[in-house]
């Protein structure tokens, strides 16, 4: 369909995919960091993200085994890649 994870490049577009998330909801991001632990790239374009906002004391990469991000309680959270949860898609 032409589109891929969400990924946002600053406050104005993370503050626009909180208000559009369920906040009882956690939503896949376009973001990991599968190449190198805690250097967080888009999936999509491989280029560093440029926009992060952490819960507190996140990322935390329990048991090496964390590594994409999420979108919960209207910040980020790193989680294993396998977990299921919802996405928020943007056409690039």
């Amino acid at each position: 369909m032409g589109a891929h994870l969400a990924s946002p490049h600053n406050f104005k577009e993370f503050n626009h995919l909180r208000e559009v998330a369920n906040k009882r909801r956690s939503y896949w991001l376009d973001i990991n960091d599968l190449g190198k632990e805690g250097e967080y790239v888009s999936e999509t374009t491989g280029m560093p993200s440029d926009f992060l906002l952490f819960q507190p004391n996140e990322p935390r990469n329990l048991n090496d085994s964390q590594h994409c991000i999420r979108l919960v309680d209207s910040e980020m959270d790193d989680e294993v890649c396998s977990s299921k949860f919802y996405f928020i898609c943007e056409l690039y």
